[in-house]
């Protein structure tokens, strides 16, 4: 993402939250799935 896109993309989620009341945390970047647990079965 270039940094233009970025600034684009702070600046958007800033008006969302204040329009709706909200708050928001941005972290990352997450490699994908980290947010998961796997667990197998015994077959």
């Amino acid at each position: 993402m270039d940094a233009g896109a970025e600034h684009d993309f702070h600046t958007e989620i800033g008006r969302l939250t204040g329009e709706l009341g909200l708050t928001a945390e941005i972290t990352g970047p997450w490699p994908p799935y980290s947010f998961t647990s796997v667990e197998f079965a015994d077959a």
